[in-house]
């Protein structure tokens, strides 16, 4: 445990010069973030940083791998890569590194949140309302005749 601490605490210092780093335990591992973003993670401590399809490329020319996990069906790649071996050698050599990583970070936070259904609201989309509203049709059309109030307003009332 406490070589993990000593290999994050490393890491801290690796990353420096691109802002302020922190790091949070998840999934047997460690998240690190660059200024509140999540830029990459630690498993089994080897450093992953995050790469896009802008910068996947770029990771995979150094001969960098992605991080790869075991689901209970299949192996699943993620979008954080190994950096190169020099990069660990210091912050200098990092930097690049961790500057594409940073990037692609912020530009996978630029995307719209997906949109969450307040609490409590109701699960029927207005298209399929149970609620049915019928209009004339054009003459073309036959007319339905209308309902008296006492039947239109009790089939408008919420289930007891």
């Amino acid at each position: 445990m406490a070589q993990d601490e000593a290999y994050i605490e490393f890491l801290h210092e690796l990353l420096k010069p691109i802002g302020k780093i922190s790091s949070r335990k998840m999934f047997g591992g460690h998240g690190v973030y660059c200024n509140g973003v999540m830029m990459g993670l630690v498993a089994e401590e080897l450093l992953y940083l995050k790469v896009d399809e802008k910068t996947k490329p770029l990771f995979s020319d150094a001969g960098c791998e992605p991080f790869v996990y075991q689901s209970k069906a299949k192996q699943v790649a993620m979008s954080y890569w190994s950096v190169p071996d020099e990069a660990m050698e210091s912050s200098e050599q990092m930097l690049p590194w961790a500057k594409l990583a940073y990037a692609a970070a912020l530009r996978k936070e630029k995307r719209p949140p997906k949109k969450k259904k307040p609490e409590g609201a109701c699960m029927l989309r207005p298209e399929r309302s149970s609620v049915m509203v019928h209009r004339r049709r054009p003459e073309t059309a036959p007319a339905f005749p209308a309902l008296p109030p006492s039947v239109a307003v009790a089939s408008m009332r919420p289930y007891a």
